[in-house]
């Protein structure tokens, strides 16, 4: 299996992929590119959970903001490491697609949670 993507957003082209190239050299070969995943989701996870458990709009402190928006940074960035260290460990996968594709969209539904918290949507 070999996937064949390509992007032409400028943002992948100039921050996300060349970020991601630096860093999955300091990644050990022995890590499987889905644990790369899995760990991006649960840091994304934690990130919105905590909007969620403190309350909404105004009541949300500014740490908690900034460790929201880390949270999103370290996912995204892992996110584009994870398909880095595939191609380079020779372990593409169509389970290791899906996968990543699949956290992506829990990835979207959660930032739609966060982001209601923060403009105070819904109870």
């Amino acid at each position: 299996f070999k996937y064949k993507g390509g992007s032409i957003s400028i943002s992948y082209q100039h921050l996300w992929s060349p970020l991601a190239e630096a860093i999955v050299k300091h990644v050990p070969k022995t890590m499987a590119p889905n644990l790369i995943t899995v760990i991006g989701t649960i840091i994304h996870i934690i990130g919105n959970l905590s909007l969620v458990i403190q309350g909404k709009g105004n009541d949300l402190w500014p740490f908690s903001l900034l460790f929201f928006g880390t949270c999103v940074f370290v996912y995204y960035t892992l996110d584009n490491v994870d398909g880095k260290q595939a191609r380079r460990t020779h372990s593409s996968s169509p389970l290791g697609m899906c996968m990543d594709h699949g956290c992506d969209v829990l990835g979207v539904s959660f930032i739609a949670l966060g982001v209601a918290q923060m403009i105070s949507i819904g109870d």
